[in-house]
């Protein structure tokens, strides 16, 4: 019975060392990556949202925290195999290996042998060789040199958002450099700029960022936009913008509508033309009758000495004929008279004949 006894109370002691083994495999995989047993070993998805979260507060514009945003608002724009939480993780603390050394990459790099620190033995963790991030994706300071260098050649939507952190001399703008960087490229995909946007797209052709499925930049739920490219050549293609930056066609009703509404302001426009006209008209009439009013003389009687004045003068009743009216001689002194009148004083001559 005693060795029953003795023998229970060694397996009991065996069993709780083994299971404190266990336990402490986790810490021991992390900080020693190179043992046999840490193989198989998965880092806990919740140390990875935590990982996740210092990082992307610390700086939230960089692509892996874009990606992250995604995943989290809009999960139908991206595989499930780009939403792993340690996917994301390398995607930053890896591919953008210039963030490497933030505090949120620390496990990481102690897991993956990954970082500033070369002379890390390799890691044993199968996890690391197999999810090693969206290699594909530029990284923080491509996005943003190359967005900075489009909006400084060229004005263009999404820019706003950027640009003045730019003008503010800071290195990073704060904006969503990623988002930023393939909206540019999907408006104008013939710029110089774009061949990481290009490289991109084309590993992964389906991806959102390369689509112009881009998340609506207001309200809540699933519902994305596609921006309009500007095309330098005539096109049909949708969408593009109408007239105004917020009238822009997306389908084939909306465009029919449009050329609706577009018809019915040129018969508007051509509506207040003719009212227009139709007013300086009557304004024109109105001013022609009241100027020939004010220039025309009342009728008033011509008295002798004002006809023998004015150079056209008309022949007293006593130089007529007996009728009063003048013949062809009366015509002729009329003539002479009044030549006569403006060579020698009207006034004299006229006191005389009357």
């Amino acid at each position: 019975m005693q060795h029953f006894f003795l023998l229970y109370t060694v397996a009991l002691c065996a069993s709780s060392i083994v299971k404190r083994v266990s336990a402490a495999d986790p810490v021991d995989c992390i900080t020693d990556p190179t043992q046999d047993a840490c193989a198989d070993y998965q880092y806990p998805p919740e140390n990875a949202v935590d990982d996740m979260n210092s990082l992307c507060k610390s700086m939230p514009y960089m692509p892996g925290c874009t990606l992250r945003n995604t995943c989290n608002d809009h999960p139908d724009l991206l595989p499930a195999a780009v939403c792993d939480k340690f996917n994301l993780l390398a995607t930053i603390c890896k591919v953008d290996s210039e963030m490497a050394g933030m505090k949120g990459c620390k496990n990481y790099n102690q897991l993956c042998s990954n970082g500033p620190k070369k002379a890390n033995p390799p890691s044993k963790v199968k996890q690391c060789a197999a999810i090693v991030g969206e290699g594909e994706v530029p990284t923080t300071r491509q996005c943003n040199d190359a967005s900075r260098s489009v909006c400084r050649d060229m004005w263009m939507d999404g820019c706003d958002a950027c640009t003045p952190d730019w003008d503010a001399g800071k290195t990073f703008a704060t904006c969503d450099l990623l988002t930023t960087y393939s909206y540019l490229c999907y408006s104008m995909p013939e710029m110089k700029q774009c061949s990481l946007w290009h490289a991109m797209c084309k590993q992964s052709p389906d991806l959102y960022l390369c689509t112009g499925d881009f998340p609506a930049q207001s309200g809540g739920g699933s519902d994305t936009r596609r921006p309009p490219v500007m095309k330098m050549y005539f096109n049909d293609d949708l969408p593009f913008y109408l007239l105004f930056k917020n009238w822009t066609p997306y389908s084939t009703e909306e465009y029919a509508f449009a050329w609706i509404a577009i018809f019915l302001l040129g018969l508007v426009y051509e509506g207040f033309n003719v009212v227009r006209h139709n007013f300086e008209a009557l304004h024109m009439s109105a001013k022609k009758k009241m100027t020939t009013t004010a220039v025309t003389p009342a009728a008033t009687s011509t008295s002798p000495q004002d006809a023998l004045l004015a150079g056209t003068p008309t022949l007293p009743t006593c130089c007529r004929n007996g009728n009063g009216n003048g013949n062809g001689n009366d015509r002729k002194t009329s003539r002479y008279i009044g030549s006569f009148v403006q060579g020698h004083g009207g006034d004299k001559i006229s006191e005389q004949l009357l």
